[in-house]
């Protein structure tokens, strides 16, 4: 996720939501949210509203293609530990969205970037920006969030066949950045997670895993809190390292309840064959390698 700073005294946070692959406590495979100061990342009230371009895609239908954009809205919704909501606004022309580089307009806007205003590269096929509150009394609150999606260089289906562009299997990705999510960076590699970096090319990421859903309720739980026995059934935190995201802290469990100031992730003083969550951690020249769905380790080439 690479973060801005922008002339209104917010953050644009622009999650690169998916490029092209060639409730139950949070394991070793965490959800991961982003901070703002010590305050996570979310919007504050529910139903959060969005808007839709009318045209969708111009190689599918419109109306079959915006049926799939809205289920995968719908695909985040009606975990009973979640209090999260979407409504569906209307529609909007305007693909001048934040994720392309333009300035918010207080509509929370999903649309094909058709042209060269897409400046992301053709393997990058979805951007969310969610602009939020970089300080004061509602810091880390979302204001506006928008989702562009690569109609420039992709070629995009409904089809649901694996390999193929597909609508839902992207928008369900980009839309968990929408309201809160981060990348996991040490996915499943049997069955990766919705929030994986890259698009499961079996169309897995339509459908979000368990992990997935932890995060979604650790950010809107129904009753307020969301709740853990130890600090490894509570979200990662994601921020920017030299070579890319990496996980720069956890939420603590304090008193069975996930909240508080983000616990440090260690960072260097790895040695080759110890446990990693990042680069960061590992010495020179060694790197972080997953050798499982759930440990990695310090490792050389």
């Amino acid at each position: 996720m690479t973060t801005t700073a922008s002339s209104k005294g917010v953050l644009a946070a622009i999650g690169l939501g998916l490029v092209v692959m060639a409730i139950a406590p949070l394991g070793a495979n965490a959800a991961s949210v982003s901070l703002s100061g010590t305050k996570v990342v979310r919007w504050q009230t529910s139903p959060v509203p969005f808007v839709l371009h009318p045209a969708c895609s111009s190689d599918l239908p419109a109306a079959a293609c915006l049926d799939e954009v809205r289920k995968g809205f719908q695909a985040w919704v009606g975990p009973s530990c979640s209090s999260l909501v979407f409504s569906d606004a209307g529609f909007s022309n305007n693909v001048k969205l934040i994720s392309a580089g333009y300035n918010e307009n207080k509509k929370n806007e999903f649309a094909w970037i058709e042209n060269s205003a897409w400046t992301y590269g053709k393997y990058v096929l979805g951007v969310t920006s969610p602009l939020y509150y970089a300080s004061g009394s509602q810091t880390g609150v979302i204001i506006e969030a928008d989702i562009a999606m690569n109609g420039y260089l992709q070629s995009w289906a409904m089809s649901g066949k694996s390999y193929s562009t597909d609508v839902m299997n992207v928008a369900v990705h980009d839309i968990g950045h929408f309201f809160g999510l981060q990348h996991n960076l040490f996915p499943n590699a049997q069955k990766p997670e919705t929030m994986a970096p890259t698009a499961d090319p079996f169309m897995g990421s339509r459908t979000p895993e368990a992990d997935d859903i932890a995060g979604l309720c650790f950010l809107y739980p129904k009753g307020g809190s969301y709740a853990c026995t130890s600090n490894n059934d509570c979200p990662k935190v994601v921020g920017d390292g030299p070579q890319g995201e990496v996980y720069v802290g956890q939420i603590p469990c304090q008193s069975n309840v996930c909240a508080g100031a983000p616990t440090a992730v260690q960072t260097g003083g790895k040695k080759l064959g110890d446990s990693c969550n990042s680069d960061a951690d590992c010495d020179k020249p060694t790197f972080c390698q997953p050798i499982s769905s759930s440990q990695a380790v310090c490792s050389q080439d």
